[in-house]
């Protein structure tokens, strides 16, 4: 036998074996049976599975109970998520401690403003009712300061307009605040803050939480106290001094000119029947000064306040009671003291 037969010989060979090997391995596995898989809960933050056309990405953020606590910050909800969520900005996110200057908008409560603009809250998905500052002529939204840190279980935004969804108070997004529920056990704590600047600051808070549950019925009770020393706006350098006015009590203008009182007198002499250079002559006003030159006399920061003096305690209870698998009675009763 030469060469090229041997060649040829062990080439129909090496077919007949790899024809061979699939069929022996086919064998045994068509005769096994089909063992059932069970995959363990997972989930899917992403896919290539084909969706409707009409289908659309819901910007969702959530933020749970331990990143509230990451902040550090235990005075108001709006400032978690202005510190959180960089979409959380403008005069209309005003906190429970707003300055005096503004304080008429909101009366001490906290609004929440996706890019500054109308926001849905939601408290467990449903409607919450509006604060009744509005009747005063102040603004229409939630007070969410009245609630409690320690009664959030976590908080959803919806970072893109939902008024087809939710009507024109969407416009902007939706933020929903699930509370607590089927929590067992119970937890207190307080935080205390303070500043070493002029005027000084400090910031108190306390909150408790507790609550009971089994297979159909659960109860949540928290309490929660705050306050918040007031702030100047001249204790702070860069608010000093620059909220001046040349109109205040013992300063008079003439024409574009500004005369101020004696500073060793409470008040101008009554029925003197004097003209205004007689009154500069006697020594009862002093003057002619010019808008500027008037405006040092007075500073409003003395007076205005970056963080205003609050005061809050509340008390919430949730009970919720499963009748059947279709029915649940719940109630959320809520006590706040300002």
């Amino acid at each position: 036998m030469n060469i090229r037969t041997r060649k040829l010989m062990a080439t129909l060979a090496l077919f007949a074996g790899a024809a061979v090997v699939p069929s022996a391995l086919a064998q045994p596995a068509a005769n096994k049976p089909e063992e059932t898989v069970k995959l363990e809960k997972f989930t899917v933050t992403g896919t290539l599975i084909p969706v409707a056309a009409g289908s659309t990405t819901v910007p969702l953020t959530i933020i749970g109970a331990p990143e509230l606590e990451r902040t550090g910050i235990t005075t108001d909800l709006i400032d978690v998520l202005r510190s959180s969520m960089p979409s959380f900005y403008g005069g209309n996110n005003l906190g429970s401690d707003v300055a005096n200057t503004n304080s008429g908008d909101s009366n001490g409560g906290s609004a929440i403003s996706l890019r500054n603009r109308s926001t849905l809250v939601l408290i467990n998905g449903r409607r919450a009712a509006s604060s009744p500052v509005v009747a005063t002529g102040g603004n229409n939204f939630v007070d969410v300061s009245t609630i409690p840190f320690s009664a959030i279980e976590r908080v959803e935004v919806l970072t893109d307009g939902a008024s087809a969804t939710y009507g024109s108070d969407a416009v902007s997004g939706v933020v929903n605040i699930i509370l607590k529920k089927n929590y067992n056990g119970a937890e207190i704590g307080g935080s205390y803050s303070f500043s070493t600047n002029q005027g000084h600051w400090a910031n108190r808070s306390y909150y408790m939480v507790g609550g009971a549950s089994n297979a159909k019925t659960s109860v949540l009770f928290t309490t929660e106290w705050k306050r918040s020393d007031p702030l100047y706006q001249y204790e702070r350098p860069y608010s000093t001094g620059l909220f001046r006015t040349p109109s205040y009590a013992g300063i008079v203008s003439i024409g574009n000119d500004f005369y101020y009182l004696n500073p060793s007198a409470n008040a101008p002499a009554l029925n003197v029947n004097q003209t205004p250079a007689q009154l500069i002559a006697s020594g009862v006003y002093r003057g002619p000064l010019d808008q500027t030159a008037a405006s040092q006399f007075f500073d409003l920061s003395r007076y205005s306040t970056l963080l205003a003096k609050a005061e809050r305690r509340s008390f919430t209870t949730a009970i919720e009671h499963r009748l059947t698998e279709d029915i649940t009675l719940f109630g959320r009763p809520h006590l706040l003291a300002q």
